[in-house]
């Protein structure tokens, strides 16, 4: 009774106000209703393997090569590269589950493909029969070339004349006006040795730093420096292509 009787006493002391019940705040456009959440869902990557293996030259017993590439081809795994390494392994990763096809390529070897079904870390070798050399490699005729030094890439235009293993002939690059004469062999390893000469602008003779003829003997590439001129030149000589107009080169693949 005292209880209730100073309840009603500080009711009185302060108000009726006091002792009102609270109302809960109003909204304008009435109380909004919770958000649902969305539940996600953990979607797994797909589960990636490995393929490796040895390329070797397909020789009897098998050698391993110290180069080269091999690469997926197929549309799921495009550009998917992996390097052999000395020896002839390679490894190429992020291999998905399903069929792959995979290309291995070697300079001066024949490229081969493969198909096969991936479901785990799987081994695949390759043997990459040599591709036949020509006992002399043929360099007579006119090709067309790109020339590169300080200045940009140009065109120039080699006339070659073969006897056995001697080459001769004239080049020019027709943009600059520079011209001269060249002289050397090749041999069965597809090396050019020899020189060049620079009569214009000015009179120069030099030996040819390198001279590699490629493995299709479509591609001759040269590198020589001339005294006279400060830059170290480079000759690309391409078989498939021909000039057009200067400036101008139309290769045919």
């Amino acid at each position: 009774m005292a209880r209730k009787n100073r309840a009603i006493f500080i009711c009185l002391l302060f108000g009726l106000s006091a002792c009102a019940q609270q109302e809960p705040p109003a909204f304008a456009n009435g109380p909004s209703a919770p958000t649902a959440l969305t539940p996600t869902t953990f979607v797994p990557p797909p589960p990636a393997f490995t393929v490796s293996g040895v390329v070797s030259d397909g020789s009897s017993p098998p050698t391993g090569v110290n180069s080269g590439t091999v690469m997926a081809v197929d549309e799921a795994h495009a550009g998917n590269t992996a390097t052999i390494f000395t020896g002839g392994s390679y490894s190429l990763r992020s291999v998905q589950a399903g069929l792959v096809t995979l290309s291995a390529s070697v300079e001066g070897h024949r490229t081969i493909e493969k198909t096969l079904s991936v479901d785990g870390d799987t081994r695949v070798d390759f043997a990459l029969p040599r591709v036949s050399m020509s006992p002399v490699p043929a360099l007579g005729g006119t090709w067309a070339s790109y020339f590169s030094w300080s200045r940009g890439v140009f065109l120039a235009e080699f006339k070659l004349v073969q006897s056995g293993t001697a080459v001769s002939g004239t080049w020019s690059v027709p943009v600059h006006g520079y011209e001269g004469t060249i002289k050397g062999a090749i041999n069965s390893e597809r090396t050019f040795v020899g020189g060049m000469t620079l009569t214009r602008p000015c009179l120069s003779s030099a030996d040819i730093g390198y001279g590699v003829l490629d493995y299709p003997e479509q591609v001759l590439t040269l590198g020589v420096t001339f005294a006279c001129l400060p830059d170290h030149f480079e000759f690309m000589l391409d078989r498939r292509c021909r000039i057009t107009s200067i400036p101008g080169l139309s290769c045919q693949p």
